[in-house]
C-alpha cells in the first residue's frame, strides 16, 4: 500500500505510474495525477506541444515491411514500405502457375478484378503487375490474361492487346452479348426449325414471324451453327 501526497488516501502500488524506466512509483496516484498533468496541458500549450511531438517521435520510430522484413517510416497504415512490397503482400500463388489478388476487388459478379490504391486512387492490379514487372503499357491499350482469371496478376499471364482483341477474347470464352449466347432462351427445337425453313428457301423476315423470334436472331442462328452445337 502506499499513500497519495495529493489526495492522502491509501492505495495499491499498481494505483501509481511508475518512474521512467526505474521501479519505484511516483507520489500521487493515477487519478491525482491525470488532474495535475490537464491542469499543466492548459496552462502551458507550447510546451505540451514539444512534449507530444518528442513522444510521438519516440514512439513511431518506424514499423517492419512484413516482406522484405526492413524498418521503414510512413504516414499510412500500408504494411509494405515500397510498392513492390506491398505488391507481394497481396497475391497467394497457385499451383495452375495463377497469382491471385487476396486484396481488394471489384467489378462484375462473375468478373471481378483486383484493385490496389495507388495515392488515394484505385488501380486494376493486373495492370500495375504487368507495368511493375514488364514496362509502361501503350497509351489505349488493354492488358488481357492468357488463362482466363481476371484476378490473375501474374506477368506471364497478362500480354497487351486493344480494344477489338479484348472485345474477341471476351466472346470467345462466354461473356459478352455474343459470348453469353442469349439466343438460347428460344429453345432447341425453334432453332432447328430455323435452318429448316431457311434451307428450304423461306425468307429470314418470314422465318421471324412464323417463329416469334427477332429477325437478327434468326440471321445469327444461321450464320453461326458452329456455336450453337446445331450442325458439324
Amino acid at each position: 500500500m502506499k499513500k497519495c501526497i495529493k489526495c492522502g488516501i491509501e492505495k495499491d502500488e499498481d494505483n501509481f505510474y511508475k518512474q521512467g524506466n526505474k521501479n519505484l512509483r511516483i507520489g500521487t496516484c493515477i487519478e491525482c495525477h491525470k488532474i495535475i498533468m490537464i491542469k499543466w496541458q492548459k496552462e502551458n500549450p507550447e510546451k505540451c506541444k514539444k512534449a507530444w511531438t518528442k513522444f510521438n517521435r519516440q514512439r513511431n520510430k518506424g514499423r517492419i515491411c512484413e516482406w522484405c522484413k526492413q524498418i521503414y517510416k510512413i504516414a499510412s497504415s500500408q504494411k509494405g514500405c515500397s510498392l513492390k512490397c506491398r505488391f507481394e503482400l497481396g497475391i497467394e500463388k497457385k499451383e495452375t502457375g495463377c497469382w491471385h489478388w487476396i486484396k481488394g476487388k471489384g467489378g462484375r459478379k462473375n468478373q471481378e478484378y483486383g484493385h490496389i490504391f495507388l495515392n488515394g486512387k484505385p488501380q486494376i492490379a493486373s495492370r500495375f503487375s504487368y507495368e511493375l514487372h514488364k514496362g509502361k503499357i501503350p497509351e489505349g491499350k488493354f492488358v488481357l490474361h492468357t488463362c482466363d482469371n481476371s484476378i490473375c496478376v501474374n506477368p506471364d499471364h497478362l500480354y497487351i492487346g486493344d480494344h477489338q482483341q479484348n472485345m474477341n477474347d471476351m466472346n470467345s470464352r462466354g461473356r459478352g452479348n455474343a459470348g453469353r449466347l442469349h439466343i438460347r432462351k428460344y429453345g432447341l427445337e425453334k432453332m432447328k426449325k430455323v435452318f429448316e425453313m431457311r434451307d428450304a428457301g423461306a425468307l429470314y423476315n418470314d422465318i421471324s414471324l412464323e417463329l416469334d423470334i427477332p429477325l437478327s436472331s434468326c440471321k445469327f442462328i444461321y450464320k453461326h451453327p458452329e456455336r450453337l452445337n446445331l450442325k458439324d
